[in-house]
């Protein structure tokens, strides 16, 4: 997928914000993963074809396409740089998050981040 998409700002479910004070933080949502069972039950969550026993790892984008290219298929390692833009401030440096996706599901959220997604995030000047 090399085509920029806006990630959704958490607890706002949108793509603006449309103020940061200096100093503050605030996070982003990149993405989700649905126990496999229920995908199908949630609109948006589903690919034909996947494996209906492996996890998809749904990212957080404003607009989702039709082609599904949000949902990132298991077994794979993935690397996704962004950045943050401001109408008034030097576009931010580039992080990346970095996504190994197994595709296994465990009601335990810290099995799921050991044995289910492997997440880490680095930053690029």
């Amino acid at each position: 997928m090399g085509t920029p998409w806006n990630l959704i700002w958490a607890h706002i479910n949108s793509h603006v914000l449309p103020r940061l004070p200096v100093g503050s933080e605030r996070h982003i949502d990149i993405g989700h993963v649905v126990d496999p069972e229920k995908r199908g039950l949630i609109p948006g969550e589903d690919r034909r074809g996947s494996d209906p026993l492996k996890t998809l790892f749904c990212l957080a984008l404003f607009v989702k396409s039709n082609t599904t290219e949000y949902l990132l298929s298991p077994a794979e390692e993935y690397e996704i740089d962004f950045r943050v833009f401001a109408g008034n401030a030097k576009p931010s440096a580039i992080f990346t998050f970095h996504l190994n996706h197994r595709g296994k599901w465990f009601v335990d959220e810290a099995s799921m981040y050991r044995d289910g997604l492997g997440m880490s995030m680095s930053h690029k000047g």
